[in-house]
């Protein structure tokens, strides 16, 4: 059985969609992989900026 607390929906717009899918197929990588690279970056920078104002998101503890 698959948890879906841990699935995430993405809307990526067709620009960008149409250069993740160039950029996919020229890296030889999934999609999804960087997708999930960009949406894993993005949350890196959050939590980051968030430790260093010494602040925490509600659903990050």
């Amino acid at each position: 059985m698959v948890d879906s607390l841990g699935e995430l929906a993405v809307t990526l717009s067709s620009d960008l969609y149409a250069h993740l899918r160039l950029e996919a197929r020229r890296l030889g990588v999934p999609m999804r992989w960087l997708v999930a690279s960009m949406v894993l970056d993005t949350f890196e920078s959050k939590i980051a900026s968030e430790i260093e104002a010494g602040t925490t998101s509600p659903a990050l503890g």
